[in-house]
């Protein structure tokens, strides 16, 4: 079965009768039994862990993944931590989502323009986690440097409402409280 994820190889999936796609996978990473703090590679399992992170649906069906792990005890002699559980780039420890599912919740924000509580119902996680998504797809296009302005509008250079007045020849004209600068509705402008 196609799943997608760098590290976990498939070993059972099966439809549910509501339409939930569950699915049973083990590591297949080799540098997931590195320990994180000293590099050492583990030998020694130490216990199985089951941990159930949240995914992208499947053509809008809910998928339920059942990642079994090991937790790894680290036998290098100057190393303070003692036993570590596997991580995989994407599901980083203690992480309950899947990269792809953060990161779809920030496209939908940055891309359709939706707000990031409804871009949370639509993954199912909390909107928090949705508008940190959205701020971490939107950092790299806010890092980058605007294009110089070529033409300014009104809004850019003009506060405040105009005031309207009929001149001596009865054209309707306006002048901007801030500026010096002459509207002119109906006809022409002869200044």
């Amino acid at each position: 079965m196609l799943f997608g994820v760098e590290g976990l190889q498939v070993t059972d999936a099966q439809a549910l009768p509501d339409g939930t796609l569950e699915v049973w996978a083990v590591t297949d990473y080799p540098a997931a039994a590195a320990c994180p703090d000293c590099g050492t590679v583990s030998a020694r399992r130490h216990d199985t862990v089951l941990a159930r992170p949240r995914d992208v649906a499947r053509a809008g069906d809910p998928v339920a993944v059942w990642w079994v792990k090991c937790r790894w005890k680290c036998d290098a002699p100057g190393c303070r931590r003692k036993t570590f559980t596997e991580r995989l780039p994407q599901m980083p420890p203690r992480c309950r989502l899947t990269r792809r599912l953060r990161e779809q919740a920030g496209a939908e924000v940055t891309e359709r323009g939706i707000t990031p509580a409804e871009a949370a119902r639509h993954a199912g996680i909390s909107w928090p986690v949705a508008h940190d998504a959205f701020a971490a797809a939107a950092d790299p296009v806010l890092d980058q440097v605007p294009a110089p302005v070529a033409h300014l509008g009104i809004d850019e250079h003009r506060r405040g409402r105009p005031r309207w007045r009929i001149d001596g020849s009865s054209k309707l004209t306006g002048m901007g409280f801030w500026s010096g600068y002459r509207v002119c509705s109906l006809g022409g402008c002869g200044a």
